[in-house]
């Protein structure tokens, strides 16, 4: 579908800090698209890779800034942008051939709303496709579904450009959550459409920012609260207020009770410390179970090599896996569990329910995982891992 020459009618904007690697793929995405009036900005936040070298290859607009983080290059976006609409893509992430097509016919057809939004896909490193859970179609009381949980991906989004006009840009003071904040700004007296289409391929892999589960929550409910005011004044959303109180507490915090104790094991106090008075704050229950230990149900030991060898024997090792859940649609992972090993370079877990969103971290750092069937979960690890004989202890979040 083309477009007669002049302004943009989209603007594409990439933020990238050293990720120079994945940059091509995403530019080449938007490059691909079946609706061609647009323009690409890449905003290369700091960047210490050859973001530069790699963003003027190609005929995008390519602007440079110290490193500010994710909020900051996206205004950076917005402010020079020439678009209608505007679309967030990760620089490690990818559009689908018809995203723009799709979400331009979506916004034109709804010219009510401030933006519109569909689903996204899960890859892998190398761009394989990997199970993916599907959110909740909502089509109607927008804000007070946000009020409860955020359930949107920024990825999958398409602004009106006007929208940042009205209600302000993203929020450079968070260092995270700046999209569910900006979603709740806008939806508080606007509407939105959810087309339901597949728009983004999110890509998984290791080199993704873990955030920290304390950080995250001490940041969700910093942005949760501004909306207190506004929420209290109908009995509907004061009751979903209410509901997102008690949901992003539980959510995350059972993720950090999880973590707190690994800081623990790994004799981290001063962190751990720094996270239980987060859970004393936010999850008092959390730092009740903490105290107390996790469940035994939650917890297997398992040696991992040819020949399983005492844990204080020559050349045994001791590891820690943790099994997630990462997204508030997922299926809640059961307790029912027992651990595989397979070729010498992957593990396998056997979940009661498995999430396509289970994430299994590995002595603090996230491995690739793939699940088949709601019931088996694979985690990708390097062979170094196993050349010597290892006690792994898995713990499953309820």
């Amino acid at each position: 579908m083309l477009e007669p020459p002049g302004e943009p009618d989209i603007s594409v904007v990439i933020p990238c800090f050293n990720q120079a690697h994945f940059l091509p793929f995403a530019i080449e995405s938007v490059l691909a698209q079946t609706y061609q009036n647009y323009e690409i900005i890449v905003v290369n936040d700091g960047s210490t890779d050859n973001t530069l070298d790699v963003a003027v290859r190609y005929p995008v607009r390519c602007i440079s800034q110290v490193n500010e983080g994710l909020p900051s290059a996206r205004n950076t976006g917005i402010r020079n942008s020439k678009g209608k609409f505007l679309v967030f893509l990760d620089a490690d992430d990818l559009l689908t051939p018809q995203a723009l097509e799709t979400g331009r016919r979506a916004v034109l057809g709804h010219p009510e709303v401030a933006f519109v939004f569909g689903r996204f896909q899960r890859i892998d490193a190398n761009g394989k496709d990997l199970p993916t859970g599907r959110p909740p179609l909502v089509t109607s009381n927008f804000y007070r579904r946000f009020l409860e949980n955020n359930y949107v991906s920024i990825v999958s989004v398409m602004f009106r450009r006007q929208v940042f006009f009205e209600v302000g840009e993203f929020d450079t003071s968070l260092t995270s959550c700046e999209d569910y904040d900006l979603y709740l700004r806008v939806l508080r007296d606007r509407e939105a459409f959810c087309h339901d289409e597949i728009v983004t391929k999110r890509r998984i892999h290791g080199e993704q920012m873990i955030k920290s589960s304390a950080r995250m929550l001490r940041t969700v409910m910093r942005v949760h609260s501004r909306q207190a005011a506004f929420a209290r004044r109908d009995p509907e959303l004061a009751s979903a207020f209410r509901k997102g109180r008690r949901h992003y507490p539980q959510w995350y915090g059972e993720l950090l009770v999880t973590e707190t104790h690994l800081l623990f094991r790994s004799r981290k106090f001063r962190q751990a410390m720094t996270n239980c008075f987060t859970l004393f704050q936010f999850y008092p229950r959390g730092a009740v179970a903490l105290l107390k230990g996790l469940p035994e149900s939650n917890h297997v030991k398992f040696s991992v090599g040819s020949e399983p060898r005492p844990l204080n024997s020559p050349g045994a090792h001791r590891g820690i896996f943790a099994i997630t859940e990462l997204h508030p649609w997922a299926t809640p992972v059961g307790t029912g569990f027992n651990v595989q090993h397979d070729r010498g370079s992957t593990l396998g877990v056997v979940c009661k329910n498995a999430s396509p969103s289970t994430t299994v971290i590995f002595d603090g750092e996230p491995l690739e995982t793939a699940v088949m069937n709601d019931t088996y979960v694979t985690a990708l690890v390097s062979d170094y891992l196993f050349s010597v004989e290892r006690e792994v202890e898995v713990y499953l979040l309820k």
